[in-house]
């Protein structure tokens, strides 16, 4: 009925402007005075444009509890927003033409900008005049050749790496080794902004019916602030998107959600508020992970969720520091209606939940490749079924790398590499493990092949080289398109054979859907062999392989299909399979391994994903401690 309600009170307030408008046409033709029946002309104008939005609202799916005139400020920030995402994508096109030019003319532009520094002195930044200049003067780096100046700029030295005092310092997780630094400047700020509103340009090109006044859920998880002996706020990326009133108009849990420090409360809380909606249009996270939890604690605690909307109250069991608990029961009043119905769907069960209880969701938003491909798996399957999954952006703490243009497109998702915020450089993965090994540019590129990454950004990296490996499956325009594979470092040993996570994560996906039954694969993870042997004083030849299942033994098939996918990789050697040992460990194994990662490192709850490559002793200690015997 609230629906129903605000959408006939929008098109009442239309019909009475366009009403006045007709008094007012009267009035006029009855004026002499040119003045006024010019300013009565305008006046008309007004009105009739005013109409128009006031019908255009009548005719929308709107947020079922806000109140009316926050969707007419909401419509006019989205179409101001929709206008910049049309304008910037011609502008990416055009880029995206000329791409070498672009980049050419991006680094000598960053070059130039940076040249008094005391890094651009140091490698002579001023008699830079083309990248071949810059390729045989500037070596390819790792984060060891950055330290030390990243180090000297955190006590407070300015004109070290770049020309401005950057205005935060981002930190690693450092769960797949040491933690790293990297400067944020604002100018990082203005260019993912830039690149954000593209999504709205290629939803509405993909005919993606997300309405631009519904409102999103978000799982975001704040950081407590830490900043450097030189007073440079320290943290997680997610910390560089500072949270205003304004920033999260668009999200469905008040400015107040974004202040908790727990990712236990932040979820209820966002999980609550996203319910309180019956229009909720989307909802999102850095990884397809965090929205899989909504859901998760959905359906754990929807009895106190459900008693907390029909009351209009907030759980008193959560540990909530009592200014944010006020400032957020604010934002609370009595639903019983909504309750109601939720109840009633929740005691159907689960399967297609978010139909059920969102009609009019559309999408939903982190990312979905690589290792995330399992919780996408179990999301469609039990909650949201065909909603539309879109992993839009190809992000990293180092930098901006490219935009995902084909959001209904099946499988791993591919992305644009975007040339003007980066420059890129390309190391055939055949020559990786090379002293000197050939470095490319894109133009010469080829479809098919994997490569790793050097970027140079406007934060003080130069030729930096990234261990993710990248497959380039085609060109838009001449700018390459690329999907994720793996990382370097998440490669295994198996009988001295190295193959990479993806490897290991089919040959699993492919054992499980090769059963007959409705068994749930949740989580895995991986070590190898001499952790193990570390952990249980042991002598073994295998890798071990932890799996969530529901007492089911899949050995054999893992092994079988591990020893399929090795050959078809290029060793023919079938002693390869049998080397996979599975251990089933209990539901709650793999939240604890979170958890302890979060107490033992830089990570932010936004940050963390669990490891596929099991580093650390403790890691599978801790997770064999929930063995089923």
């Amino acid at each position: 009925m609230g629906l129903i309600t605000k959408n006939v009170r929008a098109f009442l307030f239309g019909l009475l402007l366009f009403i006045i408008e007709g008094c007012i046409i009267e009035f006029g033709f009855l004026c002499t005075n040119l003045p006024v029946r010019i300013i009565f002309g305008v006046l008309c104008l007004v009105l009739t444009a005013t109409g128009l939005i006031f019908f255009y609202l009548a005719s929308s799916i709107l947020s079922s509890i806000d109140p009316l005139v926050q969707d007419l400020q909401r419509l006019m920030g989205r179409k101001i927003l929709e206008r910049m995402a049309k304008s910037g994508f011609a502008k990416l096109e055009t880029s995206c033409q000329k791409y070498q030019e672009t980049q050419d003319a991006f680094l000598t532009n960053l070059i130039a900008q940076n040249k008094d520094t005391a890094y651009g002195r140091q490698y002579e930044f001023d008699s830079i005049r083309s990248v071949e200049d810059f390729q045989s003067k500037h070596p390819v780096t790792e984060y060891i050749h950055f330290k030390p100046f990243v180090e000297r700029v955190a006590k407070g030295e300015e004109m070290v790496l770049v020309n401005s005092r950057p205005v935060m310092i981002a930190l690693t997780s450092g769960t797949t080794g040491e933690s790293k630094m990297f400067l944020r400047t604002a100018s990082r700020r203005k260019n993912f902004f830039q690149n954000f509103v593209l999504m709205f340009e290629i939803l509405k090109r993909n005919s993606c019916s997300w309405n631009c006044l519904q409102k999103t859920a978000t799982s975001y998880t704040h950081f407590p602030e830490k900043y450097t002996e030189g007073g440079i706020p320290l943290g997680p990326s997610s910390m560089f998107l500072k949270m205003t009133k304004q920033t999260v108009s668009s999200y469905q849990s008040p400015l107040a959600a974004f202040r908790l420090l727990d990712q236990t409360h932040s979820l209820y809380v966002h999980t609550l508020f996203a319910l309180r909606d019956r229009n909720l249009g989307g909802m999102g996270g850095n990884f397809i992970s965090m929205v899989l939890k909504i859901f998760e604690t959905m359906e754990m605690k929807w009895e106190l969720l459900v008693k907390d909307i029909n009351g209009g109250t907030l759980n008193q069991g959560l540990d909530i520091p009592v200014d944010v608990r006020r400032d957020l029961e604010k934002e609370l009043y009595p639903l019983p209606v909504r309750a109601s119905e939720l109840e009633a769907e929740f005691k159907k069960g689960f399967h297609g939940i978010a139909k059920r209880i969102w009609p009019h969701m559309e999408i939903l938003l982190g990312v979905t490749g690589g290792s995330m491909e399992i919780y996408l798996q179990r999301l469609s399957k039990k909650y949201t079924e065909d909603i539309l999954a879109y992993s839009s952006f190809l992000i990293c703490t180092e930098g901006f790398l490219g935009i995902n243009l084909w959001p209904k497109a099946k499988g791993n998702p591919k992305y644009v590499l975007c040339p003007n915020v980066l420059f890129f450089e390309f190391i055939p993965l055949s020559e990786s493990a090379e002293e000197d090994p050939k470095v490319l540019l894109a133009e010469s590129l080829e479809v098919g092949q994997s490569y790793l990454i050097l970027l140079t950004n406007t934060e003080g990296l130069y030729r930096y080289r990234l261990d993710d490996v990248y497959k380039v499956v085609d060109f838009w325009h001449q700018a390459p398109v690329v999907e994720f594979e793996y990382r370097i470092g998440e490669m295994f040993n198996i009988c001295g054979k190295k193959f990479s996570e993806t490897v290991v994560r089919e040959s699993i996906l492919s054992a499980v859907g090769s059963l007959q039954c409705s068994t749930e694969f949740v989580d895995y993870a991986c070590c190898e062999g001499l952790v193990y042997q570390e952990v249980k004083a042991c002598h073994i030849i295998f890798n071990i392989v932890l799996l969530i299942f529901h007492n089911l033994d899949l050995e054999d098939t893992i092994n079988a299909k591990l020893t399929e996918l090795t050959i078809a990789e290029g060793f023919p050697d079938r002693s390869i399979g049998g080397k996979f040992h599975l251990v089933l460990v209990q539901t709650s194994s793999f939240e604890s391994l979170l958890n302890l990662i979060l107490s033992t490192s830089n990570a932010g709850p936004a940050q963390v994903k669990v490891p596929r490559k099991l580093r650390k002793a403790e890691w599978v200690k801790l997770l064999l401690n929930f063995e089923i015997v």
